[in-house]
This record gives C-alpha cells, sequence and structure tokens, in this order.
C-alpha cells in the first residue's frame, strides 16, 4: 500500500485570529480551542467545509467538524481532492494513532507541532473503496461505543436507584438459609 503526506492530500487553511478565550457555553456551532473536549460554542462559523483540526500546543489531538471556530492555536487541513481521499479516513487513522504526532510535538515545558511537521505526516493510501469501508466501520463502531457507554451510565443510575430502594422495602429481603435447613435428607 502507498503512503502520502498530508501535505499531498490537504490544504492547511490560513489560521484564525481568535484566541482560545474567545466563545461561549452556548452557541449554534463548535469553537476549538486545542483540547478534544470541545466546551465553547459560537454562533456564526468562521470555517465551513469537511475539516481536520489539529492543535499546536499541549496534547495531540485531532478533531473533525463541517461548520465551526477554532482558535489560533489550531491547524485546519481540507481535503485536496475529494475523488481521491475520504477526509474522515484521515481523521480516524490519525485519533487511532496518535502516537505518530506525539513523536512531533517538541519543546520542554509545553509541547508544540510545527506546520513542517504536520506536513510531513504519512498516512497510508488505500484506494478510495477500502478507505470508505474503513471509514463506515469506524462510523458504526463508534456509534456502538456510545451507545455502550450510555447504557453503562444507564445501569450505574439503576443500580444506585436499587440499593437505595432496598433500604425501603427490608421485608421482601428473605433471609438466607442453608439447603439442610429447608430440606430434610433421607
Amino acid at each position: 500500500m502507498t503512503e502520502k503526506t498530508l501535505e499531498d492530500v490537504c490544504n492547511i487553511l490560513p489560521r484564525s485570529k481568535r484566541n482560545t478565550k474567545y466563545g461561549s457555553k452556548k452557541g449554534n456551532y463548535p469553537f476549538f480551542k486545542g483540547s478534544s473536549i470541545v466546551d465553547s460554542f459560537v454562533d456564526e462559523p468562521d470555517y465551513e467545509g469537511e475539516s481536520l483540526i489539529i492543535c499546536d500546543s499541549g496534547e495531540p489531538n485531532i478533531n473533525y467538524a463541517y461548520e465551526f471556530s477554532a482558535s489560533d492555536n489550531c491547524y485546519i487541513l481540507q481535503n485536496k481532492n475529494k475523488s481521491l481521499l475520504n477526509l474522515k479516513f484521515v481523521y480516524y487513522y490519525l485519533y487511532n494513532n496518535l502516537d505518530i504526532m506525539n513523536d512531533l510535538y517538541i519543546g520542554n515545558e509545553i509541547k508544540h507541532i510545527s506546520k513542517a511537521n504536520i506536513k510531513r505526516i504519512k498516512i497510508p493510501f488505500p484506494s478510495l473503496e477500502k478507505q470508505n469501508e474503513i471509514v463506515e466501520y469506524c462510523e458504526n463502531s463508534d456509534m456502538n461505543i456510545k451507545q455502550l457507554e450510555e447504557e453503562i451510565e444507564n445501569n450505574k443510575i439503576r443500580m444506585i436507584q436499587y440499593m437505595k430502594d432496598c433500604k425501603k422495602i427490608k421485608d421482601l429481603w428473605v433471609p438466607y438459609k442453608k439447603l439442610q435447613d429447608t430440606y430434610i435428607f433421607k
């Protein structure tokens, strides 16, 4: 299988002028400021179109979005040729291989990744058909993971409630008895 660099397959857009304090708790579009956790929003997006968002400092992370805003410490990458590349394939590849980017973040206190290093990141380049198949598998897996996480949370809530209810219904508890105490052996 061939490999390509991100520079081969993606355009890196000009950086935003917004600092990380921009954005609010409410809004219609996500505001990416460098973390994998999105907790800020805006009413008007600065970027439109399928994009990858890579923060230049701290821990390596990558996000994927269509309409959004981003702080000045984020690189925005967009697909050069949709007939050759499914950008979501690149997202899933890098998201599940963050160690590839981790080695490119340098510095003593706060590590940074340069635009030049982002351009040099190599990704496998299977056929578009295979990329689409991989993306479909990853999307289904993501959906299953989210459903299981919700089920786990719901089960925790039910378990807590059940144990609280047990205090109220002590009379429904059957006392423990040994088998020989309840059955006459011959």
